[in-house]
């Protein structure tokens, strides 16, 4: 009876995702949670990697939806797409001299492939603003099936030994960076004018829930992050910011925050409790990362313009081919790459905050319904507080999700851009600040508001 459900559900998935091709994009995202489940379940998952089965559902519907909307290359290709797959390049060029063949292939050829396909992926799927959107709903989905998991399923959440939680094969930090994402989501909805009374409604509903999931996993960084994301948030909405609801939303968050651990079962608050007051405190990770940064930095000079090779911190401080590095993805690549590695993640980097900037001048100068406003700044929220935690937290493939919120900003500008295509331009002459903006090609075209 299983297995016909299980038949019954594939054929209405791929229904489902020929006719929304983003929606493939939940499993991918998710492939780390579900994996044990799976493989408890089903003996054929202990064979076949979900992650991969994921990744090659994805690529058949970017394929599809690439070819059914008659998809513009020259909307895919762009300057931070090129220094993306030269990072891939010089990673796989640093096999040649590393000292940890094994790990740096693994994490040179997931970065080529799985991290590849998250940075993609928006682009190709985003063909109007609708299609951003359904992006948005994705990402919300997926966090609240994360909070579900997580707060449902305590008895899966085995402690490590520095006090923080593991649910199944998902690590805490990549749970709890994809609901904070979520609650990026939610909170620009909460406060931001415009917004549908049933949406703004549902946000504020679901926002405590998301966040009892996020402390349950035990993961500060993200918790820091998302309070930085959200004070970005109001300054850079402020223009579209309710000033009724901003103090309304901003106090149910703190009460929120406060029922959190009153309301929850106490099997759960009691893990809560342990997990923060631990020996594992905030100022002992704070001295072990900048132990890690440090003595990064300071060998790097070493070998300063092509770096140790791939995974070479791994050998050269732990002594052994196995997964480790610095938690920092600049200091990751200046000690294996080199400068040649850290100029060009961090021009990758500066280019995507650019693109932010740059969508959000086109919504502001052809005055953009709020929809597109909305969006825009979704987007760069939900890459800030990625970046945040690729800045303490990971490796370069560990940090998926930054890249896959790198090409929503780059979906976002090119959907932005399509509108002002669509606008028909009659008196108003385009100002020569839009002449000199990065891409547009206008230059003869009159505008009207």
């Amino acid at each position: 009876m299983i297995y016909v459900l299980l038949i019954v559900a594939l054929i209405v998935l791929i229904i489902t995702i020929l006719k929304y091709p983003p929606v493939s994009l939940a499993f991918f995202l998710t492939a780390g949670f579900i994996k044990a489940t799976l493989m408890l379940k089903f003996s054929f998952f202990r064979v076949a990697d979900y992650t991969v089965l994921c990744a090659i559902l994805v690529l058949i519907a970017m394929a599809y939806s690439f070819a059914r909307s008659g998809g513009r290359i020259k909307d895919i290709i762009s300057i931070p797409v090129g220094m993306y797959l030269f990072l891939v390049g010089i990673l796989f060029f640093g096999l040649a001299y590393t000292s940890a063949p094994n790990y740096g292939l693994e994490k040179s050829s997931r970065f080529a492939t799985l991290t590849l396909i998250a940075f993609l992926a928006p682009v190709v799927f985003s063909n109007n603003n609708r299609d951003i959107k359904l992006l948005m709903w994705v990402v919300l989905a997926v966090g609240i099936t994360l909070t579900v998991g997580t707060i449902m399923a305590p008895q899966s959440i085995e402690p490590r030994p520095e006090g923080r939680a593991e649910f199944m094969e998902s690590s805490s930090l990549g749970t709890a960076t994809q609901i904070g994402m979520s609650l990026v989501i939610t909170f620009v909805f909460a406060v931001m004018t415009g917004t549908p009374k049933l949406l703004r409604t549902v946000s504020l509903a679901i926002m405590p829930f998301m966040m009892a999931g996020m402390i349950l996993t035990g993961s500060r960084g993200p918790f820091a992050g998302l309070i930085l994301t959200c004070l970005v948030a109001i300054f850079i909405c402020r223009r579209g910011i309710s000033k009724a609801w901003l103090p309304f939303i901003v106090g149910a968050a703190v009460v929120s925050l406060m029922v959190s651990f009153v309301k929850l079962p106490e099997r759960v608050t009691s893990r809560i409790a342990t997990l923060w007051e631990s020996g594992y405190t905030a100022k002992r990770a704070v001295g072990t990362r900048t132990e890690m940064f440090v003595w990064a930095v300071r060998r790097s000079p070493e070998r300063l313009i092509l770096g140790h090779g791939t995974g070479a911190y791994a050998v050269d401080r732990g002594g052994q081919d196995e997964r480790s590095y610095p938690h920092n993805i600049v200091i990751e690549l200046l000690y294996e790459q080199g400068l040649v590695g850290a100029i060009i993640i961090s021009l990758f980097l500066w280019l995507i905050f650019r693109r932010w900037r740059q969508a959000a001048r086109f919504v502001r100068l052809y005055e953009l319904d709020i929809g597109i406003f909305q969006a825009v700044h979704i987007a760069g929220l939900l890459f800030l507080f990625a970046f945040m935690q690729a800045l303490k937290s990971g490796d370069i493939n560990d940090n998926r999700f930054m890249f896959f919120c790198a090409g929503l900003v780059l979906a976002t500008l090119n959907c932005v851009r399509r509108s002002i295509e669509d606008i028909t331009f009659e008196n108003k002459p385009i100002t020569e600040e839009v002449h000199h903006l990065e891409g547009l090609e206008f230059q003869d075209t009159q505008v009207t508001y």
